[in-house]
């Protein structure tokens, strides 16, 4: 069961800035320490790095398998919760994630529709 933000920002001790919850941890991997982002998770840094550019290079499980990576160290705990309520017990192959499933998941991390359709775009679903 998905828990609401108000739950988990009393539960792991995030603070609150504008109505949405941030992480308190500085490491947030797509952000430089101390920098609050007012809205998303900021997966706009993560599309210049290096692994993303060899990912490229690959196929669509690599580039996935790099995105679900960059989401899993931007807050583990909701990104083990979205999983698990999606896929129970078996880890799916990121070329297969359908549009609504990626929908799903960087929503439920606090992605903005804009980085919903970045992330769909880049694994060829927005057509789906």
């Amino acid at each position: 069961m998905l828990v609401r933000r108000a739950d988990y920002a009393a539960e792991e001790g995030v603070a609150e800035d504008s109505g949405r919850y941030l992480k308190a941890d500085p490491g947030d991997p797509c952000r430089a320490e101390g920098e609050v982002m007012a809205d998303g998770i900021g997966l706009d840094a993560c599309w210049d790095e290096l692994d993303y550019r060899q990912a490229l290079r690959g196929s669509l499980t690599d580039q996935g398998a790099f995105i679900l990576r960059k989401l899993s160290q931007h807050d583990l705990v909701r990104f083990k919760t979205v999983m698990d309520d999606l896929y129970r017990h078996r880890p799916p192959d990121p070329s297969d994630i359908t549009k609504f499933e990626w929908q799903v998941i960087l929503a439920y991390l606090g992605a903005t529709d804009e980085e919903i359709r970045e992330v769909q775009h880049r694994m060829g679903r927005a057509w789906r």
